[in-house]
């Protein structure tokens, strides 16, 4: 019980916010790809299943809201807002006869997206001595590899009790994770909200000396925006392209997912290990390379070269990972506002993979290759700004 006391409170929050997102993503995961199926059974209109779905597309806005609350509200509430939002979501699922209780649930679900800032200004701003970073990273990988078995769980589960047994499941899942965030304790130290000036007190706005004072911030926010959105444009789309132009099974294309998951978290690990060690450029470049790798390969055929292509385009996920911790390193800049730009960065992020997502639509009516020809182009293109500004920024440094 000594050695139980000596352990800094930092590492007992982060190990029940890490036993949350496990719950979490376990759980989520376990429904998620047969959810569609599921609510097509139910509504009998894939229109509206779509519709369904497209929901959680454009949360990512009310990450903005969520940015003004972490000034507000102790992050150690939002956490657990994070994740509590979410429990009634498979209950209702699981009660659903018609569309009403499955928009509802949907709609709940996608509230989470609010509070997202607030789990990652929690771990950066936690008043202790450790790279938050690498910290972030591994609360990163440790959620890849739970998504990595939810799927195989979800099957198992759904074909001994059945899917709405398995919701069931998942809503007691969702309800423990909840109550692990509860066992954490309120933020501390530099992680308090900050008290807001009072309005008197405050400076008139100028549009001039904000962006003299926060350029830099919004160039990062703009470039680590549009690299998730471009690799992204062939993602809705991947299935119905090996299935239609490649002959795969849904069970093979299952295991190819599989493997995305894998690299990711291979990358994943990469990055947390040597990430630090090298220069952003350097780590982006390698990303972004692996993925120009995958959507080349998608011309080519054989279930092999698919698994290894999937594979590959698992840098997406730790592009996305490794951005958000980056760039929440560099709001220290911006002071106060850290948590604003933070949550500014998730919302158009979100905004920017939903326009991608649909126009990679329209560019697959044209040809079934073309998203992935645009996805190819748009790293190149995107690469060249992104050595371009970085080197600028170490000139200036």
């Amino acid at each position: 019980m000594k050695k139980l006391r000596e352990i800094p409170r930092f590492y007992i929050d982060i190990f029940f916010l890490f036993a949350a997102e496990v719950l979490w993503a376990i759980g989520s995961n376990m429904y998620m790809g047969q959810l569609s199926v599921y609510m097509n059974g139910i509504v009998h209109d894939p229109r509206l299943v779509s519709f369904i779905q497209s929901i959680a597309n454009f949360s990512g806005i009310l990450a903005i809201f969520g940015g003004f609350l972490t000034r507000r509200v102790n992050l150690k509430w939002l956490v657990v807002l994070c994740w509590a939002v979410t429990v009634p979501a498979p209950l209702l699922f699981a009660l659903a006869q018609d569309a009403f209780l499955l928009i509802l649930g949907q709609s709940i679900y996608s509230l989470t997206t609010m509070f997202g800032p607030a789990v990652i200004l929690y771990i950066f701003d936690y008043d202790y001595p450790t790279d938050k970073l690498r910290v972030y990273l591994l609360y990163c990988l440790v959620s890849q590899i739970a998504s990595v078995t939810g799927p195989a769980i979800g099957g198992t589960v759904a074909t001994a009790l059945g899917m709405r047994g398995m919701l069931m499941i998942v809503f007691v899942l969702f309800t423990l994770a909840s109550l692990s965030t509860l066992a954490m304790s309120k933020a501390v130290g530099k992680a308090q909200p900050e008290p807001l000036p009072k309005r008197s007190e405050r400076a008139p706005f100028s549009l001039r000396e904000h962006l003299k004072a926060y350029g830099t911030l919004y160039g990062w926010m703009l470039l680590f925006v549009l690299l998730p959105a471009i690799e992204t444009v062939a993602e809705p789309l991947i299935s119905v392209y090996l299935t239609d132009h490649r002959g795969f099974t849904t069970a093979q294309i299952g295991y190819g997912f599989t493997f995305t998951c894998l690299g990711g978290v291979l990358l994943t690990m990469a990055v947390r290990k040597w990430g630090k060690s090298v220069p952003i450029l350097a780590v982006m470049a390698l990303l972004s390379a692996l993925f120009a790798a995958a959507d080349l390969g998608f011309m080519g055929t054989g279930f092999a070269l698919m698994l290894c292509m999937l594979t590959l385009r698992g840098a997406a996920r730790t592009t996305v990972f490794f951005e958000q911790g980056t760039f929440t390193e560099l709001s220290e800049t911006a002071g106060p506002h850290k948590g604003m730009f933070v949550s500014a960065f998730i919302a158009l992020r979100s905004l920017a993979i939903t326009a991608a997502n649909n126009l990679g639509g329209v560019l697959y009516t044209r040809s079934p290759t073309a998203p992935f020809a645009a996805e190819l182009l748009g790293c190149a293109v995107w690469l060249a700004a992104f050595a371009l500004f970085f080197m600028r920024q170490r000139k200036k440094a």
